[in-house]
């Protein structure tokens, strides 16, 4: 430590300090997925040799053997100091399993009990014995998949595409081998385990059983400074050894990740204006001529802690709303929207027109979340205390991770890459789907979420002005009017607790 101060700008007699700028090495989460590995579970017949025990005296008797080639009965019992009935035990044991042979007077190790020593100057004494092995591969690098169970959310997420036929069409011939080089992991090591040492004999057969599916969890890095660069990141499902012998896995879900890009659209400009329009002092000093300054906005934000206080309630988000970092910091944000009051709607989740959005075990948690904190709030709202809005028809993992799904026409005034939260009286978040400074690359989710009762009050206006009259739940004849969803009544009651605070 050092006497010296930080140094800060001074401006018109206020303090601020210095602006934070992204470093050319810091990356920032831009999207989460959980997708969908092929598997299969075969049953391998095979042999192991299993080192087998006999007694110390036979054992002694082999080692002698190997040293002196050759030596007759009588020496062997004087060696050891046996009885005639003693040494006919010890000799029967090491007959029967073919250890020894005789010649004339002389004993010698049959050709089977040198290949005992063949690695060392102490018998390697084994037995083979049969058995069956229920084995799970992938069917991408044929390595050991675990097999665990898959809800129906989780059934509807995107599968990883399966280019290489070959691997299905021969998976029973390919198998044995994935069996050798695997062994251990499957099988030697748990029961080595129990004290048991095992090596594979043979493989003598392989029958296909059923097909199932494993999780990979896929989280999308980019710098800060090129957000729409995506990379995966498998950190969370293998890592060092396990994911060099799965590359085939990690080629499918790089594959995965660059189908997900797409062209900036005209819209984008509309959905940045629009957030620009409900944040416009937390924007102020990213917003140019020509609008939000989108890059630099992301880079800073990507930065920056992004921690809630009471003078600051408003905060930048990059990456999706349901990643685990972002839905610490709307926890955050309801709570400390609590303090001035319970919320006096229900969620409102507003999905952009993407098919992958919500695809992550992530999405359900922060649903769940979000029905916890909202349970028993305000008698009069709609049962189900988080809804759903989606364009079209909604895919199925969405189907399956909402209670309600309430329909938006295909054609409306938000544009299609905006993504809204809307809790009145509570907490707002609105983030753009696009890809940023280039015309073609992953679409970043970047926006703000905020507690500040004049952002989820423009929030509700933007959502009144520009959404139908009607709304029809999905699957349902329910309707649905924002009165229903955003009511008046309930906007003029959190801006009263804003007040008051």
């Amino acid at each position: 430590m050092t006497g010296s101060k930080r140094a800060v700008l001074t401006l018109g007699g206020r303090t601020v300090a210095p602006k934070l700028a992204a470093s050319d090495d810091l990356s920032v989460v831009v999207g989460q997925f959980d997708v969908l590995l092929p598997c299969r579970q075969f049953n391998v017949r095979h042999k192991v040799a299993v080192v087998g025990q006999v007694s110390l005296t036979t054992e002694f008797l082999l080692r002698l053997l190997f040293s002196v080639e050759a030596l007759s009965e009588r020496d062997a019992q004087q060696f050891f100091g046996f009885s005639e009935h003693e040494m006919a035990f010890v000799l029967k044991e090491a007959e029967a399993k073919a250890y020894i042979e005789r010649h004339g007077a002389q004993l010698r190790l049959s050709e089977y009990g040198r290949m005992l020593f063949a690695d060392s100057d102490k018998p390697q004494i084994y037995e083979v014995e049969k058995g069956n092995e229920r084995a799970a591969f992938d069917l991408f690098a044929l390595a050991p998949a675990e097999r665990e169970y898959v809800s129906d959310f989780e059934f509807a997420l995107p599968e990883l595409e399966l280019k290489d036929g070959e691997v299905v069409a021969n998976a029973s011939k390919l198998v044995p081998d994935a069996f050798r080089k695997y062994f251990v992991e499957l099988v030697a090591r748990r029961e080595r385990e129990g004290g048991v040492r095992k090596s594979l004999y043979s493989v003598d057969g392989v029958t296909p059983e059923e097909r199932f599916f494993a999780l990979v969890p896929v989280v999308a890095t980019a710098p800060a400074k090129r957000p729409s660069e995506a990379s995966p990141m498998l950190d969370g499902w293998k890592t060092g050894h396990e994911l060099d012998d799965r590359a085939a896995v990690a080629h499918a879900v790089a594959a995965f990740l660059d189908r997900q890009q797409q062209s900036i659209s005209g819209e984008a400009a509309s959905a940045y204006d629009l957030l620009v329009d409900v944040a416009p002092d937390y924007l102020r000093e990213f917003i140019t001529r020509k609008g939000l300054s989108v890059g630099r906005y992301c880079a800073e934000t990507a930065a920056r802690a992004g921690e809630f206080r009471v003078d600051r309630p408003t905060i930048g988000l990059v990456g999706p709303l349901y990643s685990s970092g972002n839905s610490d910091h709307l926890a955050e944000a309801m709570d400390q929207a609590a303090r001035r009051g319970p919320p006096t709607s229900p969620a409102i989740w507003v999905a952009p027109q993407s098919p992958l959005w919500g695809a992550s075990r992530g999405l359900p948690k922060v649903l769940e979340q979000l029905r916890g904190r909202l349970h028993g709030v305000g008698t009069d709202l709609p049962s189900d205390r988080v809804m759903g809005l989606v364009a079209g028809k909604p895919p199925t993992h969405l189907r399956r991770a909402f209670t309600t799904l309430v329909e938006l026409p295909s054609r409306s005034e938000l544009p299609t890459c905006l993504e809204v939260l809307l809790i009145l009286g509570n907490v707002a978040a609105v983030l753009v789907h696009a890809p940023i400074d280039t015309q073609r690359g992953f679409p970043v989710p970047l926006g703000i979420l905020s507690f500040d009762a004049s952002v989820v009050e423009r929030v509700a206006s933007m959502m009144t002005r520009l959404l139908p009259n009607q709304l029809r739940s999905h699957g349902d004849v329910e309707i649905y009017t924002p009165d229903v969803l955003y009511p008046k009544a309930a906007r003029d009651t959190s801006l009263d607790h804003q007040s008051s605070a």
